[in-house]
């Protein structure tokens, strides 16, 4: 699709105060949905990196530019690691049974496929945070210059 000159939303480099604290409300909510659906605390500690990731690699990866690409590569190369590392960790603290870790080893090929789609959804809700059409830069010289972060 050609670009028609708009800006793609994400993640920029600096943003203010007020923006942290939307992020904070999204990871409360976030959190509140895990909770609700009975996750684990592994779940959490997998799904929170893996939103952190994403969130990092919309202004880092590309410039900043791509941010749904920096999303969706960010959740392909991501899961399979904290999958991985997550795996290892519960059977050496015996919480996965034998059979568990097999079929742990037996997902482990096509779980970046999750990450993919994982990577995109969460890069454009956390996008959404930062869907203003002001730039924070703006806000922060109409409103006598806010910390930024």
């Amino acid at each position: 699709m050609p670009d028609k000159g708009g800006k793609t939303a994400g993640v920029p480099r600096r943003f203010s105060i007020g923006r942290l604290m939307l992020l904070v409300t999204f990871f409360a909510l976030f959190f509140g949905t895990l909770r609700w659906c009975g996750a684990r605390w592994n779940d959490f500690v997998g799904f929170t990196l893996l939103t952190i990731g994403v969130g990092l690699a919309q202004p880092l990866l590309f410039s900043g530019k791509k941010p749904r690409a920096a999303s969706v590569l960010a959740g392909t190369v991501l899961t399979p690691i904290i999958y991985v590392g997550m795996t290892l960790f519960l059977a050496q603290t015996g919480e996965l049974s034998p059979q568990e870790i097999k079929d742990a080893i037996a997902c482990a090929p096509v779980v970046f496929l999750f990450g993919a789609l994982y990577g995109y959804v969460s890069g454009c809700l956390i996008a959404t945070v930062f869907l203003n059409a002001k730039d924070d830069t703006e806000n922060d010289a109409e409103d006598g210059g806010e910390e930024s972060t």
